[in-house]
């Protein structure tokens, strides 16, 4: 009896270490996989930037997808609220005056001298 009992405990101690096993493996395997996902994440936004460069450039993406992804770069990094507004400044808002609540921003992928006169003189 004493020798069934002996070895009860120690499959059971022999359970319990391989149940140790294999929690110290699961968390090494997720410390891996969470490696691995953040690598694999900053890859596709390296490439997403890129195409995203590209249809700026050559026109391979429309304008409201290059401004949505804009719109989410200045949201997400600078907590602000970007949106596109298409109507009439009839008081001067943007253009005639000074605010501090709105800007007007233009990207270009390139300037020349005209482009740069043109922003000094409206700086």
């Amino acid at each position: 009896m004493t020798e069934l009992r002996k070895d009860r405990e120690k499959q059971s101690r022999g359970w319990e270490d391989n149940k140790l096993e294999l929690q110290k493996d699961r968390e090494a395997n997720k410390i891996e996989f969470d490696r691995a996902h953040k690598e694999i994440m900053a890859v596709a936004n390296k490439q997403e930037r890129a195409v995203g460069a590209l249809g700026a450039r050559w026109g391979l993406q429309s304008e409201a997808t290059f401004r949505n992804a804009l719109t989410g770069i200045l949201e997400k990094s600078f907590a602000v609220e970007a949106m596109n507004v298409a109507e009439y400044d009839d008081e001067g808002i943007v253009y005639g005056q000074i605010s501090f609540t709105h800007f007007r921003a233009s990207l270009t992928t390139s300037d020349d001298e005209p482009d740069r006169s043109i922003i000094k003189e409206r700086a």
